[in-house]
């Protein structure tokens, strides 16, 4: 089943609760889901946790990402997130609201 990819400046789960919302942040968080996107990356969510953004996508296109690794990097750098990770869960809407178990 595809999901309609979610507006981050519609959707504040990009950031832990308590996160001051900055709309600077909010906008780099759209630039980098609209790049990841534009890679071919359906599903996408870039949380960010401070200086560190970490991606979202489907776990069958993690073969694709490594692929494109260094561009990806690169564009996000650009975003000045300081660390870039994919998350090995793979995409899951509401992965903010877990709690560490």
């Amino acid at each position: 089943m595809e999901r309609k990819p979610s507006a981050p400046f519609s959707c504040r789960t990009r950031l832990p609760y308590g996160t001051r919302i900055e709309w600077s942040v909010l906008k780099k968080i759209e630039q980098g889901e609209d790049f990841l996107r534009s890679l071919d990356f359906y599903n996408v969510r870039l949380r960010v946790h401070g200086n560190l953004a970490r991606v979202e996508i489907d776990k069958e296109s993690f073969e694709d990402f490594l692929h494109q690794k260094e561009e990806i990097v690169s564009q996000l750098k650009a975003l000045e997130f300081q660390y870039i990770t994919p998350d090995l869960e793979g995409f899951r809407s509401g992965s903010m609201d877990l709690k560490a178990t």
